[in-house]
């Protein structure tokens, strides 16, 4: 103890380097870490933000209805949809 009380006696200046470098290390560590901990929350609201489409299928007496349902948290947004067979194609389900 007395070691380290004659050595902040003999040399202040040296130990004020030694803590300013000391304390420029840990603010340039915690900087790092809150730009990765952004990052991470970036992805994961990106990832928990995201719509889930789920078809439903329903087989009545005279008709077939399709439903879509979206189950997921963010925007489903449908551009276009298209019925097909293997013979043919066509954008307008109802005809």
């Amino acid at each position: 103890m007395n070691q380290l009380i004659n050595l902040i006696r003999n040399y202040p200046d040296q130990l004020n380097v030694i803590v300013a470098a000391i304390a420029l290390f840990v603010s340039l560590l915690s900087v790092g870490l809150t730009v990765f901990t952004v990052l991470l929350q970036r992805s994961h609201n990106f990832k928990s933000l995201t719509p889930i489409a789920n078809f439903f299928l329903s087989d009545y007496e005279n008709r077939i209805a399709l439903a879509l349902r979206n189950t997921g948290v963010g925007p489903l947004i449908v551009e276009k949809i298209t019925a097909s067979n293997e013979k043919c194609e066509k954008s307008d389900i109802l005809s």
